[in-house]
């Protein structure tokens, strides 16, 4: 591998020298230091040398990390400058960048408790300073206006983007969001790589959905996928409407579904506002996956449920969700865990008084599925479900009950 030239001259200007007989060990000087007609094969020096890869558990190689860490600097801060991005060097860079970034994942040991990302401290790769400025290096290179796709293409392959993609199981979130942001540029500067890159984030959810279970990039590549269905034209192709429905919708089940709820239903809720009658295949995946043991997940499903009634007031399939929280045998079984189940029932409730305004703009449509459930939770074996019942009947009966024969029934007989 080239480690520099220690005798080039351009100008009678040494551009490196020893500082030591270590190979590693030489200090090339700064583009400043040079005639600009030598800067750029001091940049491709500079990058030759950052292709390797410098343990950081040897104490003797401190002096190379240091130069490494000193020329991802100075190349972060010269990729920027006009004129620096040449055809001649995509083929070094995308190189250098390889070299770096593609390796195996740091690994717990055997034994070892699985990862949570809501507990426990993530296994970081001890080489992070130097992948950080990697990762700079070449956000700001292909961000560059200089950046040539029609060039790049023949270094920055599929291949090269799909091994991108396989690190956003990285542990660590520093990492996955470079990743998310120069995939977003590539997607926006390669028109022909959208398709497989949609594909490949397709199998990676599918992986996670009926095999894993496990993967730390979900909701960042949820994140990611969000910026990419803005960019979806009307009306949505049949690919897209499948994505939803075979990718999207089953990520409902997902184990570690808490970690990106919010990122999932940005993404449908994208879907929806582009094409609005998929809101029913959502809600039919809804109610297959609807938690019935996990309290806490729950209460995330009457959040999704309560959010998507915000943006779809008047669909009745999301009403007919929340009635079903209101009297779910889940939640008027008395289990040892009751503080969590009265959480979920206080939780819906909370919605009907949240929602009052859209109540009273669909009374005929709504009241109907809301007052069944809440005349049975007076009774409810918790005081203080009974009582929130209670006050939101009352509210309910404020609004004209000649318009409501079921309300104005209700009422009566109470």
């Amino acid at each position: 591998m080239n480690h520099g030239n220690n005798n080039s001259y351009r100008g009678n200007r040494r551009l490196s020298y020893d500082i030591n007989s270590d190979e590693h060990s030489y200090r090339l000087l700064g583009f400043n230091d040079v005639l600009p007609s030598q800067r750029q094969e001091l940049f491709l020096q500079k990058v030759a040398f950052c292709k390797i890869i410098i343990p950081f558990g040897d104490r003797s190689n401190s002096e190379s990390k240091f130069h490494k860490t000193a020329y991802l600097e100075e190349l972060c801060n010269y990729i920027t400058a006009s004129g620096v991005i040449t055809e001649s060097i995509y083929s070094d860079v995308f190189s250098m960048i390889r070299i770096n970034i593609f390796r195996p994942l740091p690994v717990r040991h055997a034994g070892e408790i699985e990862y949570d990302a809501t507990e426990d401290a993530p296994l970081c790769d001890p080489r992070w300073e130097h992948l950080e400025l990697v990762y700079q290096f070449f956000l700001r290179f292909v961000d560059s206006p200089e950046f040539n796709a029609d060039l790049g293409k023949g270094h920055l392959t599929l291949e090269f983007v799909e091994q991108m993609l396989v690190l956003f199981d990285s542990e660590d979130s520093r990492e996955r969001d470079y990743l998310k942001t120069i995939l977003h540029r590539i997607y926006a500067k390669f028109v022909l790589y959208r398709a497989p890159i949609r594909n490949k984030m397709a199998h990676i959810f599918c992986t996670y959905i009926y095999e894993t279970q496990r993967h730390n990039g979900i909701a960042d590549l949820l994140e990611l996928l969000g910026s990419i269905i803005q960019g979806f034209m009307l009306p949505l192709k049949q690919p897209h409407i499948d994505f939803a429905q075979r990718i999207l919708v089953p990520l409902f089940k997902g184990r570690t579904f808490p970690e990106y709820c919010d990122q999932l239903l940005y993404c449908i809720c994208l879907f929806l506002r582009k094409e609005p009658r998929l809101l029913n295949m959502v809600t039919r995946g809804l109610v297959r996956a609807w938690p019935k043991h996990d309290s806490d997940k729950c209460l995330l499903f009457i959040k999704v449920v309560g959010d998507l009634i915000s943006v779809f007031p008047d669909n009745l399939s999301l009403w007919r969700l929340l009635s079903r929280c209101l009297s779910d045998p889940h939640i008027m079984v008395p289990p040892l865990l009751s503080s969590l189940i009265f959480q979920i029932a206080d939780k819906a409730l909370a919605l009907l008084e949240q929602f009052q305004d859209i109540i009273r703009t669909y009374p005929e449509d709504i009241c109907p599925l809301l007052i069944p459930p809440l005349l049975s939770n007076r009774h409810h074996w918790n005081s203080d479900i009974a009582q929130i019942s209670q006050k939101r009947l009352a509210m309910l009966s404020e609004i004209d009950l000649d318009q409501i024969p079921v309300l104005r029934q209700n009422d009566k007989t109470t």
